[in-house]
């Protein structure tokens, strides 16, 4: 029996990870997903394309990108993702907002999250997804992170979008 191989990675770090580049969402219907995260979140379709028998759009979220997933088969269900969280300065503002579009939403009202220095609220997407608002409030792990990628605006403003007319 001869020696083991050697794990030459073993003692190495792991490489950097720089962010969240995007979250992907299968959705029944494109057109009535981008509607809703236009129409309600003030989202743009910054692209679209077909990757084999699947149609994407992909819309900006300050930093990051929202990936909408139209599946030509039925929809995958393995790993499906828990919820997707967008960052505000006025959860309050969104609330009203959500409630004039008649938006489901979760919570009754926004949670505090003392531990982690945020408050929050949930709501349901068109294809019952779950959507998280996520403002920060004061110290904690969660509230002082900010991007520092170029780019738009980091933080959702419900008042920049405006009428609340649904």
């Amino acid at each position: 029996m001869g020696a083991p191989e050697p794990n030459l990675t073993a003692h190495l770090s792991p490489p950097h990870v720089r962010g969240l580049h995007h979250a992907g969402v299968h959705v029944a219907s494109l057109a009535r997903s981008i509607a809703f995260y236009e129409t309600v979140f003030g989202l743009q379709v910054a692209a679209r394309l077909r990757l084999g028998d699947e149609q994407l759009a992909f819309l900006r979220t300050g930093a990051g990108w929202l990936e909408l997933i139209a599946a030509g088969g039925p929809r995958p269900s393995a790993g499906a993702v828990d919820h997707l969280a967008l960052l505000t300065s006025d959860l309050d503002g969104w609330l009203a907002r959500l409630q004039v579009h008649g938006v489901p939403l979760l919570d009754a009202a926004p949670l505090e999250v003392p531990a982690l220095g945020v408050r929050i609220l949930f709501c349901l997407g068109p294809d019952g997804e779950r959507i998280e608002l996520l403002e920060p409030t004061g110290p904690g792990p969660l509230s002082e992170r900010e991007s520092s990628s170029p780019g738009p605006p980091s933080r959702l403003d419900p008042s920049s979008l405006g009428p609340l007319s649904g």
